[in-house]
């Protein structure tokens, strides 16, 4: 198929052309994997005919660095994926990979699941008993993950572009905190000085926030306090500083107001749902630039606060973007369950970033099959599914189509044969 032959070319000089024969075949292996997910399985899912120690030595000792991958990732969705008029919305957050038994992978140090808790009885100097909550965690790699909210007439979707591993202070000589990787990964990203971030709470410091060019949607607490600005510049009569605030607002009893409520019905978690919003905008202290501070009723149980610094945004695209947002806890699900894209049994750091920066390419590539509707979800008498295909689906039509077709078995990387597939009823193709 043209189209994929395009996807893959998209990538080509960022390699060797012996690199790029082994980047075409674990993409495509990662595209077609089944059963257990690791190295050695992505390499047979690609017909590989050589050794499987060749696949380490391109993870290890190849000539190429994942950033360009990131890079190249993200001009092709620009070019491909993204209409003119959408916003370019990037997200970001971690995902935690636990390998409790690994001695020789890199990096590994102690992380917290910190949705899990356990209860245990604590034995006090005197003899006491006290029951405690501890939280649950393992050894692993901490992943913050950079990637891209495209919406679709089917819905939104997530796709991962940039990650790095987060190390704790004590195991690693130069030590980064999460904003500082997630700084580095978003100015490694062409255009990413053009796009909306849409992070949690957690990425919506004034810290994170002020050393970004890019603007912030977040997650605000509901015990944020906001500013007004001056009207007027005052007249200096006292010693001190100059004031830069003006008067002192509590932004959820502020908001929460029948009065300031306005009814409003917006698209979000795949329906339409009735909400009310209040809106405030303003200064939050330590933000060095103004912002926009809605207060949602009606979405949740609890109401929640939004803010942004771009005063261009609606309450209603403020909420239906950071609503998006839950699409990459389903993409962590699927690169984790149907991809193994973090089932790596490499040693080195640069070996499991490539990995997993493949696994993400491979993603991207299936993602944009299911999206654009070129593989049709399989209907049965019992299942009819709406929309476009799960990626399982995806990854079956890929077997299907490639799956002793022999197209990566001594045939330049110029050159893919034209597969006429013969179970049209799931099939449409586009660029063939």
């Amino acid at each position: 198929m043209n189209m994929i032959h395009d996807f893959l070319h998209q990538f080509k000089n960022t390699f060797t052309a012996p690199s790029f024969q082994h980047f075409a075949r674990v993409v495509m292996g990662f595209a077609q994997i089944t059963g257990p997910r690791a190295v050695t399985e992505v390499n047979d899912s690609a017909n590989w005919s050589r050794h499987h120690s060749t696949i380490y030595d391109f993870f290890r000792k190849g000539k190429w660095q994942h950033q360009y991958i990131a890079q190249d990732l993200m001009l092709w969705y620009l070019r491909t994926c993204k209409r003119p008029e959408a916003p370019l919305l990037l997200c970001i957050d971690d995902t935690k990979n636990f390998k409790p038994h690994a001695r020789v992978i890199e990096k590994l140090c102690w992380h917290a699941e910190h949705h899990k808790r356990v209860r245990a009885n604590v034995k006090t100097e005197d003899g006491q008993e006290l029951s405690a909550f501890g939280v649950v965690g393992e050894k692993g790699h901490c992943w913050v993950t950079l990637g891209v909210l495209h919406e679709e007439k089917t819905g939104w979707c997530f796709m991962p572009m940039n990650a790095s591993i987060f190390v704790r202070e004590k195991h690693t000589e130069v030590f980064k905190t999460k904003h500082d990787l997630a700084l580095e990964l978003v100015e490694q990203l062409p255009y990413s000085k053009d796009a909306l971030l849409v992070g949690d709470n957690f990425y919506g410091t004034q810290n994170f926030v002020n050393k970004l060019k890019c603007p912030v949607l977040s997650l605000l607490k509901s015990t944020a306090v906001g500013y007004r600005p001056l009207i007027a510049p005052m007249d200096k009569t006292y010693r001190g500083r100059p004031k830069r605030y003006g008067e002192k607002v509590h932004l959820a009893t502020f908001l929460d107001n029948p009065e300031r409520l306005t009814p409003t019905e917006v698209f979000v978690y795949g329906k339409n749902h009735k909400l009310e919003y209040a809106c405030f905008e303003g200064l939050l202290k330590g933000h060095t630039r103004p912002v926009k501070v809605i207060l949602v009723k009606g979405l949740r149980k609890a109401n929640f606060l939004l803010f942004t610094n771009d005063l261009k945004l609606t309450p209603e695209q403020m909420i239906a973007y950071y609503g998006a947002r839950f699409q990459i806890e389903l993409g962590f699900r699927e690169l984790k369950q149907e991809l193994g894209a973090f089932n790596y049994r490499l040693r080195s750091e640069t070996s499991v970033l490539r990995y997993v920066h493949l696994a993400f390419v491979a993603y991207a590539l299936l993602k944009f099959l299911s999206v654009k509707a070129i593989v049709k979800p399989l209907q049965t008498p019992w299942y009819k599914p709406k929309g476009r295909a799960s990626l399982k689906r995806v990854q079956q039509w890929m077997r299907d189509v490639f799956q002793g077709n022999g197209i990566f078995k001594g045939v330049s990387p110029d050159f893919f044969p034209s597969i006429n597939p013969t179970n049209h009823d799931f099939i449409t193709l586009q660029g063939a």
